[in-house]
């Protein structure tokens, strides 16, 4: 461009304007580089079958994290450079272009100059900030969540089967109610003269309190050397919807990314229009990588969020299952076997009272009978419920198949962020996303989180 061509120069007052708007980025930055560092890793109640993946949950956070630390250096690099322009750019773009355009380098082909391109449709550009909205997520067992209702006992309680006695209500209702709820009916059984809360059932029964369950467990282990408790309830401690609210934490960390992206897209778009030349053309490239970018990190997080609702989903669908098993367990099985322990127990008991000692041989001879009869009974209904554990066994064993495609999804990511080919068929199908759908198009309904993941190997260095 000749130094005798009209240039198009955005006034001060707008480049300072424009300032203004990154360094707000860059502040929402700082708020979900701590979201990320804390809601996206807080794995509270994953114990149980669940713990294994705890310690993923850092590690799966981590390069979100980093990417955004990045994209928060980068904001202050460029208001560094937009004020460097300023001081230099005013009617001698040609004389200064190769050092103005050293400021922007990397530059994209097919990113076309913004001067060109007209006002997306309904979307006017300017510099206002739309403000980052990081609600927390519902913690798991909340009452009236909005992410739980329906997605927990709705899916493990036949709608059609008519409702047990005292169900917990489906409004708000989460795993741990379903869970405690479960346990209360196995010591509405076998213990129906000593009440007891849901939540409480569950304690006692992970602790083998409660003599029926205590003799009936210990009968169990006599032939087993397992225990029915522990192969039951126990692999189900913790609060599995935490899973929820993790996809959830990350789902809204997504949205924090979009807004950021369509922001810097809204004011890079604004001084893109009012400025031409070389080093605008090369500003337009730049802005278009951060842009870009931090929009991937968004779809990178709504990818993190799905993997963890379709774990989540696919694991309530076990449960419905795995509740319909242990729940004829206990009606069934387990409750006979806890009766006939019971009753043994009992009888070896009424030798004693009527006068016959443990150290009278007598004594002994009636009780060695009268235990090797019930104990033939004990056998029995042991096998009986080892039929039963075999398939919730089996059951458990899914459960954590579909745990562990959880963690998978670092690494699948983790590929997303080596460099990657960007041609003008890439690049000009996001800026027609821009001029067909506005600057927050990732927000618009249709848009792939899948497919737009990649760009966040456009983040320029920083």
């Amino acid at each position: 461009m000749a130094a005798s061509d009209t240039l198009k120069v955005p006034p001060t007052e707008d480049f300072t304007a424009f300032n203004g708007l990154v360094a707000k980025q860059g502040d929402h930055l700082g708020g979900m580089i701590a979201w990320a560092g804390k809601q996206c890793v807080d794995g509270d109640g994953l114990d149980g079958l669940l713990s294994e993946l705890k310690p993923y949950l850092p590690q799966i956070a981590q390069p979100v994290g980093a990417a955004l630390q990045q994209s928060q250096r980068g904001m202050g690099l460029i208001t560094g450079k937009v004020s460097a322009v300023d001081r230099q750019l005013r009617d001698h773009d040609a004389e200064h272009a190769a050092a103005l355009n050293g400021l922007f380098p990397d530059r994209l082909s097919g990113v076309g100059d913004l001067s060109m391109m007209g006002t997306p449709t309904g979307a006017a550009a300017d510099f206002g900030d739309r403000d980052v909205q990081l609600k927390e997520p519902v913690e798991p067992g909340a009452v009236g969540s909005s992410l739980l209702v329906g997605r927990t006992l709705g899916k493990i309680m036949d709608p059609a089967a008519p409702p047990p006695k005292e169900a917990p209500k489906l409004e708000g209702s989460s795993f741990k109610k379903a869970r405690d709820y479960l346990a209360g009916k196995f010591y509405a059984q076998l213990e129906p003269g000593n009440p007891t809360t849901p939540e409480g059932a569950y304690h006692k029964w992970v602790s083998g309190a409660g003599s029926d369950i205590f003799i009936a467990d210990k009968a169990f282990q006599l032939v087993t050397g397992h225990s029915f408790v522990d192969m039951t309830l126990k692999p189900l401690v913790g609060d599995w919807d935490r899973l929820m609210y993790l996809s959830d934490a990350y789902d809204t960390l997504g949205d924090a990314c979009y807004t950021v992206a369509g922001n810097l897209r809204k004011g890079s778009w604004k001084i893109g229009q009012e400025w031409a030349g070389a080093t605008a053309t090369a500003f337009d490239s730049y802005m278009f990588r951060w842009a870009n970018g931090i929009g991937g990190v968004g779809d990178c997080c709504k990818q993190i969020a799905e993997r963890f609702e379709e774990a989540y989903e696919a694991i309530m669908t076990l449960i419905q299952t795995l509740l319909t098993y242990v729940s004829k367990l206990i009606d069934k099985e387990i409750k006979k076997l806890a009766l006939d322990a019971a009753e043994t127990v009992a009888g070896d008991a009424a030798i004693e009272v009527v006068g016959l000692g443990p150290e009278d041989p007598v004594a002994d001879g009636v009780a060695a009978v009268w235990t090797a009869a019930r104990m033939a009974k004990i056998y029995q209904d042991v096998r009986m419920v080892v039929n039963g554990l075999e398939q919730v066994q089996s059951i458990y064993a899914d459960i954590q198949k579909y745990s562990a495609e959880i963690p998978k999804i670092e690494s699948e990511l983790k590929q997303l962020w080596n460099p990657a080919p960007w041609g003008d068929g890439s690049t000009t199908g996001l800026i027609e996303d821009v001029e067909w759908r506005g600057y927050y198009f990732e927000s618009a309904d249709g848009w792939s989180s899948k497919d737009g993941a990649a760009r966040v190997a456009l983040l320029p260095k920083a």
